[in-house]
């Protein structure tokens, strides 16, 4: 309950009774034959008569109800009393609304703003009830309190003096940051030499079934003596040439050629001369006789380049993933902290905005720690 400091005369009166400081008399005997219960109601009975000065306090606004000639905040006593729910939704109302609307008196059309006429209201009322004749003086006020909220909206924030190291900024798209990313990853670069390596073992295995080429070259000579007879001479050379290749089936063909010459001496005919052809075919019949049984390291290695080329796959989807989800987050990083710069330099007005009205005495010192806390 506020104290009213021309209340309950009665009660001021019956305090110096009971301290032994009440004036003698008639009056005063009467009072000391009560009884001490009738004290105590007649106490309680003026203790709870509602005060005038508390009636046409409540009518006012919280920020004008304040005794003439003392600032607000000792009127709120800065009593360190923990702020309520409804005292903390009022600090963010007059924040984010009475604030930042105060300094405007016109709308666009030239017309008094509401917020504009309620304040005229108030200090007309204050200033009736303070018992002022002369207007100027809260007139300079809120010309002044305008001035100051007007400077705090419109002045731009100014760079601190002296050269500011500036770093270079250098403009990466999405596309851009994915191609470098691709680039410069060592996962990547590590499967696509696995994958050239496995591509490497499809020609080895089907090197099986290439074509083989080869020739040989045999001689012999012989010489026959017998008693009373000349010296026989047999000379032969032999040369021999052949291709072979495996076939998918398992098998494999050969095709020779021998060429001879046969030289005897002393003969009728001592040079002879030969040559054949030869094909052969060889097919195993108990190994299945199909042709994935002599396939099976060319389809193996297939598997395997498919399998690396998968892999390469993978990691080319990983890091791109990756590349797009650093690059988003650095967007929204880079926004949040353009919207945390915009909140501190606004709250910042509405600080010296608030600091303002204290100023003015239109707010307690009360109402601008709330603002700063609820910031």
């Amino acid at each position: 309950m506020r104290g009213c400091h021309n209340r309950h005369p009665a009660h001021a009166q019956t305090s110096r009774d009971r301290r032994g400081l009440m004036p003698t008399g008639k009056r005063g005997h009467r009072m000391n034959r009560l009884p001490t219960a009738l004290l105590s109601a007649l106490f309680l009975l003026l203790s709870l008569r509602p005060c005038p000065a508390e009636t046409e306090a409540g009518q006012l606004p919280p920020r004008l109800a304040t005794p003439a000639g003392l600032p607000a905040s000792r009127a709120m006593g800065e009593l360190p009393v923990p702020l309520s729910a409804t005292e903390k939704a009022q600090a963010r109302w007059r924040r984010d609304v009475v604030v930042p609307q105060l300094w405007q008196r016109q709308d666009q059309q030239g017309r008094p703003t509401p917020l504009a006429e309620k304040m005229d209201q108030y200090l007309a009322r204050d200033q009736a009830d303070q018992g002022h004749t002369n207007e100027s003086p809260s007139q300079r006020d809120l010309d002044q309190i305008k001035r100051v909220l007007a400077q705090v909206q419109v002045t731009p924030q100014k760079d601190p003096p002296g050269p500011q190291p500036r770093s270079e900024l250098l403009p990466l798209t999405l596309e851009q940051s994915i191609e470098l990313a691709l680039e410069h990853n060592l996962r990547i670069q590590i499967a696509t030499l696995f994958k050239d390596a496995a591509q490497v073992g499809i020609p080895k295995a089907e090197a099986k079934f290439d074509p083989t080429v080869g020739f040989a070259l045999t001689g012999s000579g012989d010489r026959d003596v017998t008693e009373g007879s000349p010296v026989a001479k047999t000379n032969s050379q032999n040369v021999t040439s052949f291709i072979s290749k495996a076939v998918r089936t398992g098998g494999s063909v050969l095709v020779s050629s021998d060429f001879t010459r046969d030289e005897t001496r002393p003969s009728s005919s001592p040079r002879e001369f030969g040559s054949d052809v030869t094909i052969s075919l060889v097919q195993p019949l108990l190994r299945g006789g199909r042709v994935y049984v002599a396939t099976k390291l060319i389809r193996d290695a297939e598997f395997d380049l498919h399998i690396e080329e998968a892999r390469l796959k993978a990691e080319v989807l990983n890091v791109m993933a990756g590349a797009k989800s650093a690059y988003y987050t650095t967007v929204l990083a880079e926004k949040i902290i353009e919207v945390t710069e915009e909140a501190i330099h606004r709250d910042q007005t509405l600080i010296e905005a608030s600091q303002a009205l204290l100023q003015a005495g239109l707010v307690t010192k009360r109402d601008v720690y709330s603002a700063e806390i609820s910031h």
